[in-house]
């Protein structure tokens, strides 16, 4: 019982060492914000969003005790990455082998991916912890051994609550029903259990289903910002990303490539839990590539359901690449090396806010005029900016307080600069947090150009440019 507590431990210890480094940036003051309202406000607005609520809820209590300082907002995400740490040592030493337990846990405790996710106040981590428990509670059901309903309030409760953190658990729970469907055994044993306990988790979801239906029509007709694959650029991209640098990705692809090699030329068996892995990755991590060419969703934060799979079954694939007591650790400790030289503590999030902030407050006198685009990044800026301000929320005019706030010392935001009234101000800060990105007809930066001279231009990691304009 010792070594999964030490994995926690470890787990807790490499993703917390930098944990409020960067800044609140992207969507978690969109979460933080949120969260700071009541719950019936929560779960109202964000029904029109792309997240169910659970996340927010779970920090709505959370904040109440310990604030909204980047440590308090993001241990919450830490605590979740590390609970998914145990079970996952748990898959791997109840149901498989303790070298793969040892293996995926190396492997998930140094993945950047994961340490990125566990930075952010943000739901994915929850949706990877729950995706884990609901792995586990799942193979204890099909697993001849055990008695399937032993634990089927708990594995009911932990499907609803991962459907409520994110859409894609209903992914999760496809993957579920369809194994025992493909299974001719599973489906003659346990088919009629396993609707029975999905058939309660649809009736705890039914308050959801119109915002999910909602949601996902709308993004089938309006389609995501998100780009479609590029093929295997995008599928090796991905692995990249779940294996921290290019040679891992190659190095693991080439163990999967082996192992596959052997099931079918030399007809090595694969046991039913190996299945189930393979089975909830490919169908997981492939179907959401597929799928991305009619409506995009393959991005990396989706994909945390996929992530979980792919750790064990990696683990599992290097432990079983080759035969002989010695020589079958070769792989394995080849795999851990390389995640854990590859492991970058302090990953940044490309979103130097704080920075970028304090630099515009720096540049901004009594009579100055800030410019923000696009409008969607008052958050971020009223998190540094004054968090005074960012705790004056409003549930019924969503942001008023805000801008009422910002206008009163001459900030603006604004997606176009025909919604502003500027020309009576000598000196202008404009900050581009993505805005040609987002609005590429915004004109601010060409018709400020045109009567005003530019003095100054500061550029933050990849997306924040701040300019500094003098009327002519």
């Amino acid at each position: 019982m010792v070594l999964p507590f030490a994995f926690v431990l470890l787990n807790t210890l490499i993703k917390g060492l930098f944990l409020p480094s960067t800044s609140i940036a992207g969507d978690e003051p969109f979460s933080i914000y949120h969260a700071q309202m009541d719950v019936f406000s929560i779960v109202r607005l964000l029904s029109s969003g792309n997240n169910p609520p659970l996340y927010e809820i779970i920090l709505h209590y959370w904040i109440s005790i310990f604030g909204i300082s980047e440590w308090a907002v993001r241990l919450p995400s830490l605590i979740f990455s590390s609970i998914t740490a145990y079970y996952i040592y748990k898959i791997g030493i109840k149901y498989l082998t303790p070298e793969i337990a040892l293996t995926a846990c190396v492997l998930f405790v140094f993945s950047n991916y994961q340490i990125l996710y566990a930075h952010q106040a943000r739901g994915y981590t929850l949706f990877g912890m729950l995706t884990t428990m609901s792995l586990y509670y799942y193979i204890q059901f099909i697993n001849q051994k055990a008695e399937p309903f032993k634990y089927s309030w708990l594995f009911i409760i932990i499907n609803v609550l991962l459907i409520y953190t994110h859409y894609f658990g209903i992914i999760v729970l496809g993957i579920e029903i369809t194994f025992i469907l493909f299974n001719p055994h599973l489906r003659q044993l346990l088919l009629r259990k396993m609707l029975f306990i999905f058939g309660i988790i649809a009736i705890c979801y039914l308050p959801m289903l119109y915002t999910m239906f909602i949601r996902f029509t709308d993004s089938v007709t309006n389609g995501t910002w998100i780009q479609a694959p590029d093929g295997f650029n995008s599928l090796f991209g991905m692995v990249k990303t779940f294996t921290n640098m290019p040679v891992v990705a190659a190095i693991s692809i080439l163990f999967f490539i082996i192992a596959i090699i052997k099931f079918f030329i030399l007809k090595e068996k694969a046991n039913l839990i190996n299945k189930l892995l393979t089975y909830w990755f490919v169908v997981g991590f492939f179907g959401m590539f597929f799928i991305s060419y009619a409506v995009p969703v393959f991005l990396d934060r989706y994909l945390m359901f996929a992530a979980i799979p792919f750790v064990l079954l990696l683990s599992a694939v290097a432990n079983n690449l080759i035969n002989g007591r010695v020589m079958a650790l070769l792989p394995p400790i080849i795999i851990c090396i390389l995640f854990i030289a590859t492991t970058s503590l302090n990953i940044t999030n490309k979103r130097n806010v704080r920075e970028t902030v304090q630099y515009v407050e720096s540049l901004k006198q009594d009579s100055t005029m800030v410019i923000i685009s696009p409008k969607h990044f008052v958050l971020n800026f009223a998190y540094y900016y004054d968090k005074r301000v960012f705790k004056n929320i409003n549930t019924k005019e969503i942001y008023k307080n805000i801008q009422a706030d910002f206008t009163k010392n001459h900030i603006y935001t604004t997606n176009a600069i025909s919604e502003l009234d500027y020309k009576d101000y000598n000196h202008i800060v404009f900050l581009n947090a993505g805005a040609d990105f987002s609005f590429p007809d915004n004109n601010i930066e060409k018709e400020l150009s045109q009567q005003y001279s530019d003095t100054s231009t500061q550029k933050f990691y990849e997306i924040f440019i701040v300019k500094e304009f003098v009327k002519k």
